[in-house]
C-alpha cells in the first residue's frame, strides 16, 4: 500500500539540452586555451565510452590550470531552455503531486552547480549523474555511475535500469507511482521508454535523437510503444500539457467521509440481490480521458466537472466505471455477486486502461477498488 501523502506522479528529466539548453560537455571546452581541445584528445574518443573520454578531458584541464571555481562558473552561465523555468515553476507549485528527478549522463557538480543558480536545485528529489568533485590535488575528476549489461547504452550509464533501480527502490519503501512522464532529448533517453506504460508520457524534445527514435519504433512495431508521445519544442508545451492532465492540488485530498457520496452501482440485467455499493470520493473531473468504451446503455460522458472516472469492482472483478457524482448509474458485472462489502473508488484524471474484452479489466493484486495498475514484473510475488 502506498504511503500517506505519497506523490502520484514521478516525473524524470534529462540534463543536457533538455533542462539547459547546451551540452554541458561542449560548454566546458570554453575554459580550454583557445576555447579548444587539442586533436590529440579528441582523437581518444571511442563510442560507447564517453564517460573515459570526459575524464581525460577533465584531466586535461586541470593540468592547464583550470580549477573547480572556474568550471562552476561555467556551469552557472549555461542558460536554460526556453520555457523551463516556468515548467519547474508549474510542479513546484503541484505539492506532492509530482516526484521529481533527474537522471543524466553530465556530472553532478555541473549539474547541482546550475540547478542552484537557477533557483531550482530543491524541486528535485534525486539527481542521478555521473560523480564528480575535486580530487586530492583540487581538481575536478569524474567517475562512471554504474555498470550494466545493456548494449545500446554507453558503458557507465543505462538510464532504463536507473529509472527501473529508481522506481524498484521507491515501490520497497511503498510509493507506487499512478503515471510516469519523462523528458529527454537525447539516444540514451530512449531506452527507459521501455519502462512507460499506456496512461504513461514521454516528452521528447522534437527533431532530437529520443524523437527520431520513437518515430522510428512506432512505425516500425506500432503497439511496442504504449506510452503517449508529446514532442515539444520548447519546455512551454511539456508545461501545458501537464496543466491540461493534472488536477489542482486541492483536489488531490480525498474528501471527509461526510462529504462523501454513496451511490448505488446496479447493472440492468442483474437481479436486485447483485447491486453493490461504493463510496466514490468527490475528487477529479473527467479532464480529456473518455473511457474507450463506455457502457452500452448510456452515452459517453461529457467533458462535464461532475464527470469522473474510476476503477472499482468486487468479488475480485476489477472494473473500469464511468461515474456521476451523486447518480445512480449502471454498470458491468457477473450476475452472482452476492453479499459485498462496500468499496471507495477514487476518481482519476487519466487511468490507465485495460480491455480483455468490453468492460472488463484484470483482477487487481492490490485489491478491490486500487487505481493502481498491477505492479512490474519485478514487483510481482512469485
Amino acid at each position: 500500500m502506498a504511503a500517506q501523502g505519497a506523490p502520484r506522479f514521478l516525473l524524470t528529466f534529462d540534463f543536457d539540452e533538455t533542462i539547459v539548453d547546451e551540452n554541458s560537455d561542449d560548454s566546458i571546452v570554453r575554459a580550454a586555451p583557445g576555447q579548444r581541445l587539442p586533436e590529440s584528445l579528441r582523437a581518444t574518443y571511442r563510442e560507447g565510452f564517453y564517460n573515459e573520454y570526459m575524464q581525460r578531458v577533465f584531466q586535461y584541464l586541470g593540468e592547464q590550470g583550470v580549477r573547480p571555481r572556474d568550471l562552476r562558473a561555467i556551469y552557472e552561465a549555461i542558460p536554460l531552455s526556453p520555457g523551463m523555468s516556468d515548467l519547474l515553476q508549474f510542479v513546484a507549485k503541484q505539492g506532492s503531486c509530482f516526484e521529481v528527478i533527474l537522471i543524466s549522463d553530465a556530472n553532478t557538480f555541473g549539474v547541482e552547480s546550475a540547478l542552484r543558480a537557477a533557483g531550482h536545485h530543491g524541486l528535485f528529489r534525486r539527481i542521478l549523474s555521473n560523480p564528480s568533485g575535486p580530487d586530492a590535488r583540487g581538481l575536478l575528476a569524474l567517475r562512471p555511475f554504474h555498470t550494466h549489461s545493456c548494449a545500446r547504452c554507453p558503458a557507465n550509464m543505462c538510464k532504463h535500469k536507473v529509472l527501473s533501480d529508481y522506481l524498484r527502490e521507491r515501490a520497497h519503501e511503498g510509493v507506487h507511482f499512478e503515471r510516469l512522464f519523462y523528458v529527454g532529448d537525447g539516444a540514451n533517453d530512449f531506452c527507459p521508454m521501455g519502462l512507460l506504460a499506456g496512461g504513461d508520457v514521454a516528452f521528447p524534445r522534437r527533431g532530437y535523437p529520443m524523437h527520431r527514435l520513437i518515430q522510428e519504433a512506432q512505425k516500425a512495431e506500432p503497439s511496442s510503444f504504449r506510452a503517449s508521445v508529446v514532442p515539444w519544442e520548447t519546455a512551454t508545451d511539456v508545461r501545458l500539457h501537464l496543466q491540461q492532465g493534472t488536477p489542482d492540488p486541492e483536489s488531490l485530498r480525498v474528501a471527509p467521509e461526510s462529504q462523501r457520496r454513496e451511490m448505488r452501482l446496479s447493472t440492468d440485467s442483474l437481479r436486485p440481490r447483485s447491486c453493490f455499493t461504493y463510496r466514490v470520493s468527490t475528487l477529479h473531473p473527467f479532464s480529456s480521458c473518455l473511457p474507450s468504451r463506455a457502457p452500452p446503455h448510456r452515452p459517453p460522458p461529457s467533458a462535464s466537472p461532475k464527470w469522473g472516472v474510476g476503477r472499482g469492482g468486487a468479488g475480485g472483478n476489477s472494473r473500469l466505471l464511468a461515474v456521476e457524482r451523486g447518480s445512480t448509474l449502471s454498470g458491468w458485472g457477473p450476475s452472482s455477486l452476492g453479499r459485498r462489502s462496500a468499496r471507495r473508488c477514487l476518481l482519476s484524471p487519466q487511468p490507465r486502461l485495460w480491455s480483455k474484452r468490453p468492460g472488463t479489466l484484470p483482477k487487481s493484486p492490490r485489491g478491490l477498488g486500487s487505481l493502481r495498475p498491477p505492479p512490474p514484473v519485478w514487483n510481482r510475488k512469485p
